[in-house]
């Protein structure tokens, strides 16, 4: 079963590779990823360089989605999960409700995944307010 296991765990690699899109908007690049948000949307990453390493962002879409679906992120008790899930993975948010991480080349993947973590962590906080 060992090797049956790992076999499909090499499958895995390529095909997030081969499901990734990118393409140039304005100054970022936007990489579409095979990862669906709750709304079963690919999940989006914005990347930018900045003194020399990367800036990727969600582009405020995370936050924006829960807003407009009526949920209050000013709560106290929707805050303190925010902030968990943000402290926990590394991502800051921004004033402007944008969630990002800066990165360079040799962390650019992880740094990434753990956006893409947090938010699809943060989607899942629809599931309170009935939302």
């Amino acid at each position: 079963m060992h090797s049956e296991v790992k076999a499909m765990v090499d499958v895995c690699w390529p095909w997030v590779r081969d499901n990734t899109a990118w393409r140039f908007v304005g100054k970022s690049v936007e990489i579409t990823t095979p990862y669906l948000d709750r709304h079963n949307d690919f999940l989006q990453v914005y990347v930018s360089q900045r003194d020399g390493g990367y800036v990727l962002c969600d582009d405020g879409g995370t936050l924006d989605d829960l807003r407009t679906s009526g949920h209050d992120l000013d709560a106290p008790e929707k805050r303190a999960l925010l902030d968990t899930i943000l402290n926990g993975l590394g991502v800051e948010r921004t004033d402007d409700g944008v969630l990002r991480v800066v990165a360079t080349v040799d962390n650019f993947s992880s740094k990434q995944h753990s956006l893409l973590q947090a938010m699809l962590a943060i989607g899942n906080l629809s599931i309170f307010d009935g939302g």
